[in-house]
């Protein structure tokens, strides 16, 4: 007998480049008052953020995971981790940060699912995302998604626990709706044959 009132959104990259520098697009403050003034009139129960959130690697002057993607034994270093962890929850901060999000994102309830550019473009898609100091990235990138983009909602983990290290799978009920929204991104293996586990 309710209506379930849902907005979505994706791939939020509010910034470019201009001569080398790191600028806010010139449409994106226009965009996101239009995005708080629709929401508001909308009313959602719940907002949804499907995927790139915000980006790790969007433009070449804020692209901080190519200073170690690829590069040796980086993830070795305690301080290097620290610091890549502090770039990553500051990516969440400066994306989130503008004065229309925040008013929205303060005001509905969310529910957050990640993708590639949380971690780096396309990650899960070359084998060289699979070598030691690349997948600590992503071990670095996890942990402010769940400081961030995943606290939004329960962490939903089969009962087994088989993949609680791999998928971000979100859940939840509210009545009449109740929603499951598959994390696509953390299952991608290059150039595995990953099974339908039998569960």
């Amino acid at each position: 007998s309710e209506n379930a009132k849902i907005a979505l959104w994706s791939c939020h990259q509010p910034y470019g480049s201009e001569n080398g520098a790191a600028v806010i697009k010139q449409e994106s403050e226009r965009i996101l008052t239009w995005y708080k003034s629709e929401m508001e009139k909308f009313s959602p129960h719940l907002i949804w953020m499907l995927g790139d959130s915000v980006y790790s690697d969007g433009t070449g002057s804020l692209d901080f995971v190519k200073q170690v993607y690829d590069k040796g034994s980086w993830h070795e270093s305690s301080v290097m981790r620290k610091d890549l962890l502090s770039l990553y929850r500051l990516n969440y901060r400066y994306h989130w940060g503008f004065e229309s999000m925040q008013k929205i994102m303060r005001k509905f309830p969310h529910l957050g699912m990640w993708d590639d550019h949380e971690i780096r473009d396309g990650y899960g898609s070359e084998e060289s995302d699979f070598k030691d100091c690349n997948i600590a990235i992503k071990q670095i990138a996890t942990q402010a998604a769940q400081e961030y983009l995943f606290q939004y909602s329960p962490v939903l983990r089969s009962e087994t626990t088989k993949n609680s290290s791999v998928d971000k799978h979100q859940a939840y009920v509210n009545n009449p709706v109740a929603a499951f929204i598959f994390d696509g991104r953390n299952s991608r293996n290059y150039g595995e044959n990953m099974p339908v586990p039998s569960e």
